[in-house]
């Protein structure tokens, strides 16, 4: 499942919809709107099976969240 970040742009979305590529967007599908990082996203996205997260916030490093395998 791709998931987008509330702070992706519309036309970046339609983009990725003109490549058929599907995604469910913070906010809209999954979630709610003005959920903090740390605190309510991360937790959220470890609910979520086979995912691949896209956020557009430059302070947010993914990659001290995520899980070494």
């Amino acid at each position: 499942m791709n998931v987008l970040d509330e702070n992706i742009v519309v036309t970046q979305r339609e983009l990725l919809r003109s490549w058929k590529i599907h995604f469910r967007r913070i906010g809209g599908e999954v979630g709610r709107m003005g959920m903090k990082d740390r605190n309510e996203i991360i937790p959220l996205l470890h609910t979520l099976r086979r995912l691949t997260a896209l956020f557009n916030d430059a302070l947010f490093v993914f990659s001290q969240f995520g899980h070494v395998e």
